[in-house]
Protein backbone atom coordinates (compact mmCIF):
# COMPACT_ATOMS: atom_id res chain seq x y z
CA UNK A 1 0.00 0.00 0.00
CA UNK A 2 1.60 3.16 -0.54
CA UNK A 3 -0.22 6.81 0.01
CA UNK A 4 -1.26 9.55 -2.41
CA UNK A 5 1.33 11.90 -0.81
CA UNK A 6 4.17 9.44 -1.55
CA UNK A 7 3.15 8.91 -5.58
CA UNK A 8 3.36 12.49 -5.08
CA UNK A 9 6.98 13.10 -3.49
CA UNK A 10 7.72 10.22 -6.27
CA UNK A 11 6.49 12.47 -9.01
CA UNK A 12 8.77 16.03 -7.53
CA UNK A 13 12.04 13.70 -7.68
CA UNK A 14 11.25 11.64 -11.12
CA UNK A 15 11.03 15.20 -12.99
CA UNK A 16 13.42 17.14 -11.44
CA UNK A 17 15.87 14.01 -11.93
CA UNK A 18 15.00 12.98 -16.18
CA UNK A 19 15.39 15.74 -18.42
CA UNK A 20 12.79 14.22 -20.56
CA UNK A 21 10.10 14.18 -17.61
CA UNK A 22 11.18 17.66 -16.63
CA UNK A 23 8.53 19.29 -19.78
CA UNK A 24 5.93 17.23 -18.57
CA UNK A 25 3.21 18.42 -16.02
CA UNK A 26 4.11 16.95 -12.03
CA UNK A 27 0.16 16.14 -12.47
CA UNK A 28 0.53 14.10 -15.55
CA UNK A 29 3.55 12.38 -13.74
CA UNK A 30 1.51 12.31 -10.70
CA UNK A 31 -1.43 10.09 -12.74
CA UNK A 32 1.02 7.95 -14.69
CA UNK A 33 2.73 6.81 -11.14
CA UNK A 34 -0.54 6.42 -9.58
CA UNK A 35 -1.47 3.95 -12.44
CA UNK A 36 1.57 1.77 -12.59
CA UNK A 37 0.98 1.08 -8.99
CA UNK A 38 -2.36 0.07 -9.51
CA UNK A 39 -1.68 -1.83 -12.08
CA UNK A 40 1.08 -3.66 -10.17
CA UNK A 41 -1.36 -4.47 -7.72
CA UNK A 42 0.09 -2.13 -4.88
CA UNK A 43 -3.19 -0.09 -3.50
CA UNK A 44 -3.26 3.91 -3.31
CA UNK A 45 -4.72 5.48 -0.04
CA UNK A 46 -6.08 8.82 -0.13
CA UNK A 47 -7.07 8.91 3.44
CA UNK A 48 -5.22 11.42 5.54
CA UNK A 49 -1.67 10.83 6.54
CA UNK A 50 -2.46 10.70 9.98
CA UNK A 51 -5.18 7.69 9.44
CA UNK A 52 -2.75 5.83 6.95
CA UNK A 53 -0.38 6.11 9.63
CA UNK A 54 -2.61 4.65 12.13
CA UNK A 55 -3.60 1.96 9.24
CA UNK A 56 0.13 0.74 8.50
CA UNK A 57 1.07 0.30 12.18
CA UNK A 58 -2.25 -1.93 13.10
CA UNK A 59 -1.11 -3.60 9.73
CA UNK A 60 2.63 -4.13 10.79
CA UNK A 61 1.34 -5.16 14.07
CA UNK A 62 -1.27 -7.89 12.59
CA UNK A 63 1.63 -9.41 10.61
CA UNK A 64 3.98 -9.39 13.31
CA UNK A 65 1.24 -11.17 15.56
CA UNK A 66 0.77 -13.55 12.83
CA UNK A 67 4.43 -14.80 12.56
CA UNK A 68 4.59 -15.13 16.47
CA UNK A 69 1.27 -17.42 15.82
CA UNK A 70 2.88 -19.25 13.01
CA UNK A 71 6.71 -19.75 14.98
CA UNK A 72 5.00 -21.24 18.02
CA UNK A 73 3.08 -23.23 16.12
CA UNK A 74 6.10 -24.75 14.17
CA UNK A 75 7.58 -24.93 17.41
CA UNK A 76 5.13 -27.23 19.00
CA UNK A 77 4.85 -29.43 15.70
CA UNK A 78 8.58 -29.92 16.20
CA UNK A 79 8.13 -30.64 19.98
CA UNK A 80 5.89 -33.46 19.11
CA UNK A 81 8.40 -34.75 16.03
Amino acid sequence: MVHVKQIYEIAKLKQQDADDIAVVPLQNVFKTIKNQCKSMGIEVDYRSEKDFAAAQEQQQKTAAAAAEAAAALDAKKKKKK
